[in-house]
């Protein structure tokens, strides 16, 4: 590693055959040779790339010196392959997908191309940074089945303070940030039922760090009008940040007639299958897929 340009002349190719075939052991070998977010620095000034998913073969930029656009450059695809295998499994042409917290917008390409022309997305983001770079990779793919919005959802309408890490958009919150190192964005926020109207989704996926419990609140009129699967990520740190837990989450999920499933990936033999089991409260899964009784 310290001899950058030649680690990337001869070991970066290599590496990247290998990831981008998600061989057995391929991400033990890219931890030991790409690195995660402590090897941003290795990369800071590399020119943006635009890559070509193996997903449904929509394009999306990449910028080599932020990990997670690194990783999707080596494999060739978002790095969350279970919530691809989601959309592939449960998401035909003509349905409505929302995206909540759609940060660079890679749920909303992949569910977009999944949906198809005929089909509809609707994608808020809050951080003006963020919701740019989405707005770029849908003008990439002419997506015009895609709706965007600069917001947050939660319980109740108004304004409130983003505030997004330096190191990761992905973690930005409402709520309470674990990291020193912030910028911090006035944004609009809108009640989850008003901002998505009469839509009746298929799938809503809920990404806020933590926020989860607040936007679900202001979805009760959707839920119980479309009843929708429910994509959210369940992070018990996130959560008490922001006034809430686990537990408390689960309840409400549970009282408005859902059920709890962990969301992976099991090998079959070079490739991988979406695991669904049930959730429990000391699952270590960060993906919950809550289905309607």
């Amino acid at each position: 590693m310290d001899a950058l340009p030649l680690h990337r002349r001869y070991l970066v190719p290599l590496v990247k055959a290998y990831v981008g075939r998600e061989l057995p052991g391929w991400g033990r070998l890219y931890d030991k040779t790409i690195g995660s977010y402590q090897n941003d620095h290795l990369w800071k000034g590399e020119p943006v790339e635009v890559v070509t998913s193996k997903f449904r073969g929509y394009r999306f930029l990449a910028d080599p010196g932020e990990w997670s656009d690194r990783m999707a450059i080596f494999l060739g695809r978002w790095y969350d392959k279970a919530a691809l295998e989601l959309l592939a499994e449960k998401i035909e042409p003509g349905d409505t997908v929302v995206d909540i917290g759609a940060n660079y917008g890679h749920f909303t390409l992949a569910a977009a191309a999944q949906v198809g022309r005929k089909g509809r997305v609707l994608a808020f983001e809050p951080n003006p940074v963020a919701f740019s770079r989405m707005s770029e990779n849908l003008q990439l793919n002419r997506f015009q089945q895609v709706e965007t919005w600069q917001l947050a959802l939660s319980d109740e309408s108004g304004r409130a303070t983003l505030y997004v890490p330096r190191i990761n958009s992905g973690e930005a919150t409402l709520g309470h940030s674990a990291y020193a190192d912030v910028s911090e964005v006035e944004v609009q926020v809108v009640r989850g039922d008003e901002a998505i109207g009469d839509a009746n989704p298929k799938l809503i996926k809920i990404d806020v760090e933590g926020f989860e419990a607040r936007v679900i609140a202001g979805l009760d009129k959707t839920l119980t009008r479309a009843r929708p699967l429910v994509l959210i990520e369940m992070i018990d740190d996130h959560l008490r940040a922001a006034g809430s837990s686990s537990k408390e989450l689960a309840l409400m999920m549970e009282a408005r007639g859902y059920v709890g499933h962990t969301l992976g990936m099991s090998r079959r033999g070079l490739g991988y299958r979406l695991s669904l089991e049930s959730w429990s409260a000391e699952s270590s899964s960060e993906d919950v897929l809550w289905t309607p009784t």
